[in-house]
């Protein structure tokens, strides 16, 4: 399918990173010469010269583990269950001593970096720790009684408290105060690409930088925050010899680090959507798109069988900011704000307060006049405002008042209002009072054809107040975000405080990448552009539509309405049908200043892909490159 169709209907909807990609070709290219046999590898800079030299004696075993001691110290393990050790606390070197002894595998050995008595092994059959964190402690006790393989245990050198620390196993990791795009990555890589796949890209090691840098490897992959470029080089160099990064070692004292490299990839790497996806977004891999588009941050959600299969994010919410990108991340939905009020209006039908073929003036506690011009007094009907075919036209396209003819270009979308300072009240906002920074409301032309209209929405966000006799932001709270599994979404121009704090709300960004005012602007027309929510809340909703209008045991929607949303595009956009019969998707995007995002669902397969980002790209359909590259690694 070519998504370049998609680009259509968003036009209707009007760092620095350091990461090696998986090259599929030359991994294909080099399956044959896996066949030779590797032999364990070591690189060494400003590190202990004994233990250097140890390691080189050692390394043909293959090094199990290498591990600094705050004090000075290290320890060497190899795969053979050698070790040798210099400065480690006597009673780590004993209970080591003791476990080699009795044939145990050692896979972990950690220092907290306050140093003295603190230390933690793990094995393949035990753990012992003395003065670690409690909770890191009772996680390392939870995790092997649940029989997971506990892979690696670390504590980061700059931490905000003591209890920082992250451990590793082979289906889960938990994680406490450590940098949050580490905490993004660990997530993104265990992530299914299917809902039934095990994880296909497991990490197997983190290690922490004294200087707050760190690094992260999986058997064909790596990725590091400010860790020294030659050390960064060095995996890189591992990685094109076809050999897995085993152990990547920082010097307490900030000068030294160690790159172990043991094993050569599997003769069979599985297939990886995800991977393939992040490697293949505009013909670049998905970070380098960001730097292009000047995006800090980018959160994704895939639908795969009516289920939320994977979520990821990239990047961070602000610039310059330390909060990452997680799919839980709250961004303006801009105008896919219309999509979810649409399902609001929907229900209504359904509850028989409206018809689809209704003047909605009728039910309005507010006059919308027509204009002079106008020959007849035209309806406003409510079919023609979810599908934009109304006689109520968009902003920036009403100008002159007393024309109804050749009207200006700019969409049909709202500007938003700054970050401080009062805001005009919906009947304002559609009288044109007041401070609004758009024209009034009026009937401007005979409905039929097409004319984008955030107007129209105002409106419906008036009916349904007016219907219901609840503010628009309680009822579609009560009634369609909450059903509908959306519980972290709200219709809000400020989100409160006692919900999300700034660490959890992406700020928007112009084209070059800086924030615009105040991190957000605010958008008080609700049912056109003001829903703040997470791509997984979106993603909930795809999955309701798609699933002829349930939402879990919650019937969101009746069946009439849903298949008037989905098949008849009453109030979302669809594709026609000429693309590919099987994968038809219904679509919307959304541009706020400072954001863009789009969600597609393909009802035919259960599938759907939402899209959030928290920049005005300066790439021609950036959002568009983002799901195109989803659907390319899944051939939707």
């Amino acid at each position: 399918m070519n998504f370049r169709i998609i680009s259509l209907f968003i036009l209707l909807s009007i760092v620095s990173f350091a990461c090696q990609d998986v090259d599929w070709d030359k991994i294909k290219d080099g399956l044959e010469e896996q066949n030779r046999e590797l032999s364990p590898v070591s690189f060494n800079r400003n590190i202990d010269q004994e233990a250097h030299e140890q390691m080189g004696e050692m390394i043909s075993e293959g090094i199990a583990v290498f591990a600094f001691h705050p004090d000075g110290g290290w320890v060497i393990v190899t795969k053979d269950g050698n070790k040798f050790a210099r400065n480690i606390p006597e009673e780590c070197n004993t209970q080591l001593e003791t476990y080699l002894a009795n044939g145990h595998e050692i896979r972990s050995i950690a220092f907290p970096p306050q140093g003295g008595n603190r230390w933690v092994i793990v094995t393949d059959r035990a753990i012992f720790a003395r003065n670690i964190p409690d909770e890191c402690y009772q996680k390392l006790v939870e995790y092997n009684n649940a029989g997971r393989e506990i892979r690696c245990v670390a504590f980061p050198f700059q931490r905000p408290n003591d209890n920082s620390w992250v451990i590793i196993a082979d289906d889960a990791f938990f994680a406490r105060n450590i940098d949050d795009e580490a905490y993004q990555i660990m997530r993104n890589l265990f992530q299914k690409p299917n809902p039934d796949d095990e994880i296909s890209r497991p990490i197997h090691h983190i290690a922490f930088e004294p200087d707050g840098g760190w690094t992260i490897l999986a058997e064909d992959y790596y990725f590091a925050r400010n860790i020294d470029n030659e050390c960064f080089e060095r995996m890189g160099t591992f990685y094109g010899e076809l050999r897995e990064n085993a152990i990547v070692a920082f010097d307490p004292d900030g000068s030294g680090w160690s790159v172990i490299a043991n094993d050569k990839f599997r003769t069979r790497l599985p297939k990886d959507e995800i991977e393939t996806f992040e490697g293949s977004v505009g013909g670049k891999t998905i970070w380098q798109r960001m730097r292009d588009a000047n995006v800090p941050g980018v959160s994704v959600a895939v639908v795969i069988n009516n289920q939320l299969a994977w979520s990821t994010g990239y990047g961070h919410l602000a610039d310059g900011a330390d909060a990452a990108a997680h799919p839980e991340s709250m961004y303006q939905a801009a105008s896919i704000s219309k999509v979810i009020t649409a399902i609001g209006i929907h229900q209504l039908v359904d509850q028989g307060l409206i018809n689809l073929t209704s003047d909605i003036q009728n039910n309005l506690s507010v006059n919308i006049p027509a204009r002079n011009c106008l020959t007849g007094n035209p309806a406003i009907i409510l079919s023609d405002v979810l599908t934009h075919q109304s006689s109520v036209m968009g902003r920036s396209t009403t100008f002159p008042l007393d024309s109804c003819s050749s009207f200006g270009s700019g969409g049909g979308g709202y500007g938003g209002y700054a970050s401080t300072g009062s805001l005009p009240t919906l009947n304002q906002i559609i009288a044109g009072t007041g401070n609004t920074n758009s024209s009034p409301i009026t009937r401007s032309r005979n409905a039929g054809s097409f004319s984008y209209s955030g107007d129209g929405y105002t409106l419906l966000q008036k009916l349904v107040e007016d219907l219901t006799n609840q503010s628009f932001s309680t009822w579609m709270r009560d009634n369609v975000l909450v059903p509908t599994g959306m519980d972290d979404s709200y219709f809000q121009t400020v989100l409160p405080q006692k919900y999300f704090d700034s660490r959890q709300v992406a700020a928007g960004h112009d084209t070059n990448g800086n924030r615009i005012d105040g991190d957000r602007r605010r958008y008080p027309e609700f049912a056109a552009a003001g829903l703040y929510c997470s791509a997984e809340d979106l993603a909930r909703m795809v999955i309701m539509l798609n699933n002829n209008g349930m939402a879990g045991n919650n019937q969101v929607l009746s069946q009439t309405s849903r298949n008037n949303m989905v098949q008849n595009g009453i109030g979302v956009f669809r594709s026609d049908g000429s693309i590919n019969a099987n994968n038809n998707f219904y679509t919307h995007g959304g541009t706020n200043a400072g954001f863009k995002a789009i969600f597609l669902g393909f009802p035919s397969i259960n599938a759907g892909i939402v899209v959030m980002t928290n920049g005005d790209s300066n790439v021609s359909n950036f959002r568009s490159e983002i799901a195109q590259g989803v659907i390319d690694a899944y051939g939707w």
